[in-house]
């Protein structure tokens, strides 16, 4: 698939709750380009970001009038949403990119809806709920998640529930997952899919600590582990899954995060370049 990427760049997190009063974030030394759309000066009406202002209006006309291929871009501040942003239509080519994100204290850490793509790195989950929930429907494109994560720990949950790293609905496509730590907690880590269309899914480079994987997948889906290592009395044994020449077509997943890489380097620390 020749993506090219809809770089949704994020200046902090996102501000969903309760109005209150953003940090005071330093401005960012970056020269826009004519191409960029910016959500604070190119839409009306125009996003705030200052944590107090509902900024949903704003964003969502910023993602409906973009083309593919276009590059959305959020000033550092914190912007208040207050309902679902929807990326439309159906037909897409390119993905949203995440730098850092912290997940925690929260039901979900990670929400994809609608087969959407995604690469995210640094992405730190922590005393959550559950993990990551993906979810599309037969007729949506294939989605691509590049998902990397330091660590992923999740609390007994206040409902008696069994926790879920990975809820799978419908999501096809291919995710790619890794490097990553299961840290602990708990020490099943369930993976979920349900779905008739094709997934392709590969954890590699991820570290089970005293933890295992549990999956429970329909047929549509293939899973595969390579690289990976168990640490502690109560991991399993990890075996690689996947043959060395059936990783080519997961090299995309390298250069989703080189990407993202570059356009950190070239936003917050063009010394660099």
């Amino acid at each position: 698939m020749n993506l090219r990427i809809l770089q949704c760049l994020l200046g902090c997190g996102v501000c969903a709750t309760a109005a209150v009063a953003g940090p005071n974030i330093p401005a960012l030394n970056w020269t826009e380009r004519s191409d960029w759309v910016n959500v604070k000066t190119h839409v009306t009406p125009a996003a705030v970001g200052d944590g107090v202002k509902d900024d949903t209006a704003a964003i969502q006309k910023a993602f409906d009038g973009l083309a593919t291929g276009s590059v959305l871009y959020f000033p550092a501040g914190t912007y208040r949403i207050t309902a679902t942003l929807k990326l439309q239509p159906k037909e897409r080519d390119g993905f949203l990119g995440i730098l850092t994100r912290l997940g925690t204290s929260c039901t979900h850490a990670l929400y994809i809806k609608d087969n959407h793509s995604l690469v995210a790195s640094d992405f730190y989950i922590e005393q959550a709920d559950n993990a990551c929930s993906l979810e599309g429907s037969p007729d949506d494109p294939p989605g691509r998640l590049t998902l990397q994560t330091p660590k992923l720990q999740m609390n007994k949950r206040r409902d008696g529930q069994p926790n879920t790293a990975f809820k799978i609905r419908g999501y096809h496509g291919r995710i790619a997952y890794g490097p990553a730590q299961f840290y602990v907690e708990p020490t099943t880590m369930p993976l979920m899919h349900r779905g008739t269309r094709p997934l392709e899914m590969i954890l590699w480079g991820c570290s089970f600590y005293d933890a295992r994987l549990s999956v429970q997948k329909d047929d549509a889906a293939h899973i595969q582990l390579v690289g990976c290592s168990g640490v502690g009395d109560k991991a399993a044994k990890i075996e690689d899954t996947l043959s060395p020449d059936a990783l080519a077509p997961f090299s995309s997943a390298l250069d989703d995060l080189r990407r993202l890489g570059e356009m950190d380097l070239k936003l917050n620390h063009p010394e660099a370049r």
